[in-house]
This record gives C-alpha cells, structure tokens and sequence, in this order.
C-alpha cells in the first residue's frame, strides 16, 4: 500500500444521519472515499459516517487531536435552506454546521444535500468559516446520481495545479443534462461583493426560477 503523504491536498468527508441515508440507499460517502483513494492513494482521504450527535462528536474530537486541516470537506445528508440533519438527533442551522467543521479550515465544501446550495445557506457557512474560499452544492433537491459531478469534481481539485472554470461550468451543465439537477458555485469574493441586495435577489426571485425550469426538465 503506498504511503499516505499528508502534504497533499487533503479530502473529510461527512455522511449525516448515516443509519438513515442507508435505508435509503444514498450512503454514498464510502463509495466516494473509495473511487478518489484509487486515483489519488497518496492523499489524505477520511469518511466520518454518524447517525448520532455523540458519534459525531467522538469522531470530530479523534480528527482534532491530529491537528489536521482538510482543504475540502464534502458533506452528504438531508437539509433544507434552514438547517441540515447532521445526525438522526441534531437538526441544526446552517451556520452551526460552518461552525462545526470550521476547525479543519476549509477552503472548499462541496454540499451534495438538498438546497444546500442556496444563497442563505451559503452565506451561513461562509460567514462561520474564515478560511473558506469556495462552495458547490445545489439550490435544488439533490440527488444520489450528482454523486458523479461531485467525484469528477474533486478528482479535477486534487488532480489540478489551478480549476479550470471552464471545466467546471462543464460539469454543470452535463448534470443538469443528466439528472436534471443543478449545482451552483458560490465563492466568498462573489457573496462580499453581493451582499444582502444580491442575496434577495437570489433568494426572491433567481432560485424560484431556476426551480421551475428544472422541474420542468424533469417532467
């Protein structure tokens, strides 16, 4: 087995309400971990599945004591704009989970959880987490099959020098093309530079029409 270098670009992924996305079929955090350790073996990639508040933070409390930082954190689960299921008993807002995972100093989250990736949400977790720079989730109901776009995504951040925007909006479009679902990428320079007039307008009138058409596209 090769051995970890821990130098690398470093991956966290967080499965929320494990036992229940099980159930469900959509446990897809081993299955991710797995298909980026086969391309990229040498980087630090750790799974922390939890279906209770204190497995949770047992898990958090084993990762802090290694003083490690994750420069992504994917985080798979049930949400809404308000609060994300971050196990079977903790429903909480969304700048308590900015503040959960703040200590791994981020710079970028990938949401695969449903209309994580709404301005208000977004705003949330940027204002919790000061060394964020990047986050990619989607502004509508998520979907096991955008499993894909998160994958190609991350191999590109681990594989690349720099992201290719281009490569990105590519992304994009081919998951809205294949699962009818959208993932939007929100950066702190984008949501500084906005601010509250930007976010209503998000919030108010962009998100509603960009739901519509997709509801229709699925249809």
């Amino acid at each position: 087995m090769s051995k970890i270098d821990r130098r690398r670009k470093t991956v966290l992924i967080l499965e929320c309400d494990s036992d229940k996305l099980r159930q469900q079929n959509l446990d897809v955090g081993a299955e991710l971990r797995d298909q980026i350790n086969l391309v990229f073996p040498r980087n630090l990639v750790e799974l922390v599945s939890a279906s209770t508040e204190g497995d949770l933070l047992e898990s958090f409390a084993e990762l802090s004591r290694t003083k490690q930082s994750y420069r992504t954190i994917i985080i798979i689960g049930h949400s809404n704009r308000h609060v994300l299921a971050l196990s079977a008993d903790r429903p909480v807002g969304w700048r308590s989970v900015g503040n959960w995972i703040s200590t791994f100093r981020p710079h970028r989250v990938i949401l695969l959880a449903c209309e994580a990736g709404r301005w208000l949400p977004c705003a949330a977790v940027f204002d919790s987490i000061p060394s964020l720079d990047v986050i990619f989730g989607s502004p509508l109901p998520a979907s096991k099959q955008q499993q894909l776009v998160v994958l190609a995504r991350v191999l590109h951040i681990l594989g690349a020098r720099k992201e290719d925007v281009g490569l990105n909006r590519l992304l994009q479009w081919a998951n809205f093309a294949l699962t009818g679902g959208v993932m939007f990428t929100r950066t702190r320079k984008e949501y500084e530079n906005g601010g509250n007039e930007e976010g209503e307008i998000w919030t108010n009138a962009l998100e509603p029409f960009i739901e519509e058409i997709a509801s229709r596209f699925r249809t």
